[in-house]
């Protein structure tokens, strides 16, 4: 599958650190903040960490999502159900072809949604070949 750059203008929902030393200074730095964020949602691996924002609901009804702000963490939005990119990030596919092509991926790879896929650019480039696959069990 192919990744491309694009606008930065999608809803974050989730923030993503990977590497122990990030790990730990994202923790540290969560430690600091509102008792809110302490009951957030969050699904770990051996060196990565996923915090999912918490909902409150807001003025007009709706549920509003709320994240600390956290130095190094990749903020993170939901491009369908379960598929979970960094902002800034897309399939380089048209919208009809998506859904087929996700399911390949499901197939190819053995997995089922959720989990989140970082694409794995180069430079500056605008377009990934590979990216990386993170289950969220």
């Amino acid at each position: 599958m192919r990744w491309r750059r694009v606008d930065p203008v999608q809803p974050v929902a989730a923030l993503f650190v990977s590497g122990e030393v990030a790990v730990a200074q994202a923790e540290a730095a969560l430690a600091t903040k509102s008792a809110l964020f302490q009951t957030m949602k969050q699904v770990r691996g051996a060196d990565w960490l996923v915090w999912f924002a918490t909902r409150l609901p807001s003025d007009d009804g709706e549920a509003e999502a709320i994240l600390p702000s956290v130095p190094g963490m990749q903020p993170l939005y939901e491009d369908a159900p379960g598929w979970w990119l960094p902002v800034g990030m897309a399939l380089d596919v048209p919208d009809t072809l998506s859904a087929e092509l996700r399911t390949a991926l499901c197939v190819a790879r053995h997995v089922k949604p959720p989990f989140l896929l970082i694409p794995r650019f180069v430079g500056r480039a605008d377009h990934a070949e590979t990216a990386d696959l993170y289950v969220l069990v």
